[in-house]
């Protein structure tokens, strides 16, 4: 019996060894494959989920032990099960209010494998692992393939393409600057996580929806924001309970927004933030009178329907004026004028936004008639006119576009294991869904430089302080299913 159990101790051992004989993963690697998950259920991502919190930090603690245990001490450790909850990343996940959970069973013997069965029991993508070499002689062969998976089709590093350049195959900049992206992106870990933490304790503690950004700040200038509204939070009571069920907005003005949510400028004084907090309950009186001065409007222009603003950081008293000027205007244009015959009795189909000045009169991709506050009756009855079965057409092909890209980015964030997947307010549905397409086009060559990163879609080519890549839109690869691509539609635009 003791001789029976010492042969299969010995044979474990050896089955051990030779696992380990396969060149085993840096620590380096681990962290760089795992990244995507730990973002998924790293215990600081869930401040106003408590108990969730608590269970993913027992979880974490289990398996980051299993793993060190294979790269560090090169033991066979015993066979775990963890279950973890999983941080919503599609909108249909962020509007339930169950979290997802997920069971791991962690009973391999070789890092890799182990790596590999966390990504796939998280259903997330395992191309970075399966390109990394899995023999020792390989690691030459496979630095070369990572760089380039198509060196017959890649451009010559003396090309003339400066580093921020366009035009440079996406690939080829991508290899060039992936590096210092995990770099960057590596050292403010720590500090993207705490600010998480940080988050989401605040809205937990003090009951707000959600803290959104709209300042373009990196990591390290949002947890100082977060800090200091932590402290003026925490040290003057009286205004905690005019944060419940609000968003806080951390923006480039200061004020009370149209949708009721709290709008505060890092350049203000922490003084500002207090008065502007303290007179939230003037600010929702105003609020409640909003409707009235939208449907003056509205019936001003026979029924038009009068959306608000995609630019969330719209405050009230200004909105309340650009209204007060359009229903002065159309009271101008009626005292002379009547409305175009084509116009009929209703225009409830019609939907209508009333900018700031600097707005420029413009029909919006949603369908939606963009107007500057300042405009004349005169011009904006025109071009009401000449925009009717625009608007229309647009607003339905709106409606499919916003699902296909939803869908896409949803794709791209599992299929290329991207941690975020976010897109400037310039960048329109239709850019984002050519964005997306082109990438998925081409898993397999981006999979293993794309793996454990942020992205951000707009119009340049950059990587930040904190490791974020921000690419083009219109994304270049030179490549045959490009080069195909252009060649259709060039067919397609000849008479």
């Amino acid at each position: 019996m003791l001789r029976s159990r010492r042969r299969i101790v010995a044979n474990q051992n050896i089955k051990f060894a030779l696992t380990n004989y396969i060149r085993n993963l840096s620590s380096h690697e681990v962290s760089t494959a795992l990244r995507p998950f730990y973002f998924l259920v790293h215990p600081d991502l869930f401040g106003k989920h408590p108990e969730a919190r608590e269970q993913n930090e027992i979880s974490l603690k289990t398996l980051k032990n299993y793993v060190d245990s294979l790269v560090v001490e090169r033991k066979q450790p015993n066979p775990k099960n963890v279950t973890f909850f999983i941080k919503p990343r599609t909108v249909e996940e962020k509007e339930k209010t169950i979290l997802r959970s997920v069971k791991i069973s962690l009973r391999d013997t070789s890092v890799r494998s182990t790596v590999t069965t966390i990504l796939k029991q998280a259903s997330l993508p395992t191309g970075y692992v399966d390109k990394l070499p899995k023999e020792k002689d390989d690691v030459d062969k496979v630095e070369n393939l990572f760089k380039y998976d198509y060196d017959e089709e890649r451009r010559d590093p003396g090309s003339g393409f400066s580093a921020t350049d366009t035009r440079q195959p996406f690939p080829d900049w991508l290899a060039s600057n992936i590096d210092k992206a995990r770099s960057r992106f590596a050292e403010c870990e720590p500090i993207r996580l705490e600010t998480e933490r940080m988050q989401g304790e605040v809205c937990y503690n003090f009951q707000l929806k959600d803290i959104i950004w709209d300042c373009g700040w990196d990591t390290l200038n949002r947890r100082g924001a977060i800090e200091a509204f932590n402290y003026l939070a925490t040290q003057h009571a009286q205004i905690q309970e005019k944060l419940v069920g609000r968003n806080l907005l951390f923006g480039r003005r200061s004020g009370i927004t149209v949708k009721g949510d709290i709008i505060l400028y890092s350049g203000d004084v922490r003084t500002n933030w207090l008065n502007v907090i303290s007179n939230a309950g003037k600010s929702d009186d105003l609020l409640k009178f909003l409707p009235l001065y939208e449907r003056a409007v509205s019936q001003s222009l026979l029924g038009i329907r009068l959306v608000q603003s995609s630019d969330d950081t719209t405050l009230i008293e200004e909105y309340r004026t650009r209204l007060r000027k359009v229903v002065t205007s159309i009271s101008d244009f009626k005292r002379r004028n009547k409305f175009p015959e084509s116009w009929g009795s209703d225009l409830s189909e019609l939907e209508m936004c009333v900018e700031s000045d600097a707005c420029s009169l413009m029909l919006s991709p949603r369908g939606v008639l963009m107007i500057p506050a300042s405009t004349p009756g005169f011009l904006l009855v025109q071009f009401i006119t000449e925009s009717m079965t625009r608007a229309k057409q647009k607003r339905k092909e709106h409606e499919s576009l916003l699902q296909e890209e939803n869908r896409l980015i949803s794709s791209c964030m599992n299929e290329l294991g991207l941690i975020e997947l976010d897109k400037e307010d310039c960048i329109t549905a239709a850019e984002m869904i050519h964005c997306c397409r082109a990438m998925l086009d081409r898993v397999k060559r981006l999979r293993h430089l794309t793996h454990g990163s942020h992205l951000i879609v707009t119009s340049y080519y950059m990587v930040k302080s904190d490791g974020i890549i921000c690419v083009p839109w219109d994304l270049k690869f030179g490549d045959d299913t490009e080069r195909n691509q252009y060649s259709a539609e060039k067919r397609l635009a000849l008479p």
